[in-house]
């Protein structure tokens, strides 16, 4: 099932017998390059995780009962309340979730489809398409739509796609959408919505059962090499997007005086636009139409729409205050530097009496220190307001701008933007919490990987004792036998030489007198977790961590109190309207504001007088046999011709027979003896 037709922030899954999950947007098999130890046995219960307080492992009733009807391929549906991480597991939120569920035929496996929702409205997505043909006829040329280079689709959707992509290729996803808007004008053109089925590999149209044709190599079935399929409803919601928003590509609309003036005043870089059917449109205040476009710009890094971060929180922000920004900046415990840009993003819903639907999500880049340079005019100073006996610029206080996950937007040290504000005021964010502004959420991550450490080669090895140079030296005697017992010919088999290369010393040498560029720090502690990894050994563990959510029902705290004369509460909090940010006032001439500080690192759960496996094995989850067994395949014999002969060691004929009379000469002169 395509994601478009899932809205934001639903998925589908596939789950197996055994519960594992097979398909699914939370499996990460991979860490830093590496295939993790258990990647191919994650359960669909540890990565849904319910909304519930309970210990590791300790899985929830709806969820368990919920697997058990995946495990048997029951159709049916459910609602529960869960919780989630994203943003690499620095943020959290809470969802109630709608699972509808169904067995694929002839298989042991079940598709599950989750979707959000919210405030019992259901969930609901946007149908607008523009009909390409009716277009034409109109002298409408829709690839008119996407003039400019401007724009992006999403890079992972099927929009149109030739059977065989090997016979025509495209630098990108925008020329192949393109060349097919083009086809559509064709007088042939038909709408081929689905994928034509191959026939399996070893399938060999001329086989007729004989011994010639089953050594012969087989023929795969082919279709047309022009044959195409496209996913019809997206690709015309998609032409209707960049219909109804081909203003945006136009610059004397954006770029009248009024907005000259807001672009200067707040620094404003570039201005972006994504929709529902994965076009994302964005327009540069800095760059050239004509210059090049740097690796870390927006439409590199965030071409895939509502799969993309800003989005999906936009969108989860329109219901907790439909008319606000949500402000984010790169999360970084280096704090931010003068490159830093902040994001703000506000999502589009279309409505009606009875239900409302996201559309699209518009926002603006602007830099950090024009973020910065405003908060410092408007907080450290008096002026305009004759009630203000203080301002942040004095010793004793110290002002943040934070976001919804606790995460510092602004702050009088400007390099304390991008950390966690509880790493810099930890008892304050504990206060915040026990105050009912944030909800401090324990998030599992089992699917985590651990690293203990092995032994390394090194100088050390020569004080080993007398029998490890014995067991060395006879484990090397052996292997010389047995080296010189295969190339004499005893076993026939394929080895493979590899010869050192004569110019590698002279490369290292000439690399080694080369200037070498500066390092970075990021580079530094990255190759750092690479020596880590090289140097340990990788096992699965469970971990946990806490993350923090504002409380969506807090609205603001009576200030009447003199946080001066009374340190029980050294602060003063309010929401910044129309934002996602809460503005936090701190006394600093208070003790103990920043130590103990919190962590949202996560750390490894050490389960009490257990290992994980035994931990999991405690935990009886249901498992179902498959049906049927399948353990070869009527025509197996018949693709013998492609499987490698690497590791069949055959015995020497010519040996076997000369070992055989050697042995029978021996037993008949021993016999004459006797």
């Amino acid at each position: 099932m395509m994601p478009h037709l899932l809205g934001v922030n639903g998925y589908a899954f596939i789950v197996t017998n055994n519960g594992f999950i097979l398909i699914h947007p939370d499996l990460r098999p991979v860490f830093q390059g590496i295939l993790k130890p258990a990647y191919n046995s994650v359960d669909m219960a540890e990565v849904e995780l319910m909304d519930q307080d309970k210990e590791p492992r300790e899985f929830d009733e709806g969820i368990i009962m919920l697997r058990n009807d995946v495990v048997n391929q029951q159709n049916g549906s459910v609602t529960l309340h869960t919780k989630y991480h994203y943003d690499d597991m620095k943020r959290v939120g809470r969802i109630k979730r709608k699972y509808d569920f169904t067995g694929i035929p002839k298989t042991p496996f079940t598709v599950i489809v989750s979707l959000p929702e919210h405030d019992h409205t259901g969930n609901y997505r946007v149908h607008a398409t523009e009909e390409i043909h009716r277009s034409h006829v109109s002298g409408i040329n829709v690839s008119d739509y996407f003039a400019g280079t401007n724009w992006r689709v999403h890079p992972h959707w099927l929009y149109c796609k030739y059977h065989y992509e090997d016979e025509r290729s495209f630098n990108s996803s925008e020329a192949q959408l393109l060349h097919f808007l083009e086809r559509t004008r064709q007088p042939r053109w038909k709408w081929n919505d689905m994928k034509q089925p191959s026939q399996p590999p070893e399938y060999s149209a001329t086989n007729s059962g004989n011994e010639t044709h089953r050594k012969s190599k087989p023929t795969p079935y082919k279709i047309d090499k022009d044959s195409y399929y496209c996913d019809r409803d997206l690709l015309l919601s998609l032409v209707f997007d960049a219909k109804v928003t081909q203003w945006f590509a136009n610059l004397n609309i954006t770029r009248e005086e009024k907005a000259k003036t807001f672009q200067q005043r707040f620094g404003v870089t570039l201005a972006f636009m994504a929709t529902h059917s994965g076009l994302t449109r964005w327009q540069d205040f800095l760059l050239d139409e004509e210059g090049v476009i740097p690796d870390d710009h927006f439409s590199k890094m965030y071409p895939r729409a509502i799969d993309e971060v800003w989005y999906k929180r936009a969108v989860e922000q329109y219901y907790v205050q439909p008319e606000s920004f949500v402000f984010s900046v790169p999360i970084d415990e280096e704090g931010a530097d003068n490159t830093t840009l902040v994001t703000a993003s506000r999502a589009i819903f279309i409505d009606t009496e009875r239900a409302k639907a996201p559309v699209a999500v518009v926002g603006f880049q602007f830099q950090h220190t024009a973020l910065q340079g405003l908060f410092q005019n408007i907080t450290f100073s008096c002026e305009g307001s004759g009630k203000c006996h203080t301002h942040c610029g004095a010793d004793n206080w110290a002002c943040y701008l934070i976001d919804n996950n606790g995460y510092v937007i602004a702050a009088k040290d400007k390099s304390d933007a991008g950390k966690f504000f509880g790493e810099l005021r930890g008892p304050i964010m504990s206060s915040l919490v026990k105050e009912g502004v944030f909800e401090r959420i324990r998030i599992f991550d089992y699917q985590a990987v651990c690293f203990k450490s092995t032994q390394t080669s090194n100088d050390g090895n020569i004080l080993l004792a007398p029998w490890k140079h014995a067991q060395k030296m006879i484990s090397w005697l052996v292997g010389q036998a047995v080296w010189a017992w295969a190339k004499a010919g005893i076993w026939e088999s394929e080895y493979a030489y590899a010869y050192p290369n004569e110019d590698e010393g002279i490369h290292e040498e000439y690399q080694d007198n080369e200037e070498k560029p500066p390092v970075d720090a990021k580079d530094e502690k990255l190759f750092d977790q690479k020596v880590l990894i090289n140097r340990t050994r990788p096992e699965a563990c469970d971990q946990e961590v806490y993350l923090y959510l504002r409380n969506a029902s807090f609205d603001m705290f009576d200030i009447d109190s003199d946080v001066k004369k009374d340190c029980m509460r050294p602060y003063i909090v309010q929401p910044v309207n129309y934002s996602n940010m809460l503005l936090l006032v701190v006394n600093t001439a208070c003790t103990e504001t920043t130590i103990p500080p919190l962590s949202v690192i996560p750390e490894e759960i050490i389960y009490e007088n257990n290992s994980l496996v035994c931990q999991k094995a405690l935990i009886s989850l249901k498992r179902k046999r498959p049906q049927s067994c399948i353990r070869s395949h009527s025509r197996e014999s018949e693709i013998k011709d492609l499987c490698g002969l690497a590791s069949n060691i055959t015995p020497n004929i010519y040996l076997f027979f000369l070992l055989s009379i050697t042995y029978f000469l021996i037993q008949r002169i021993a016999l004459g003896q006797h």
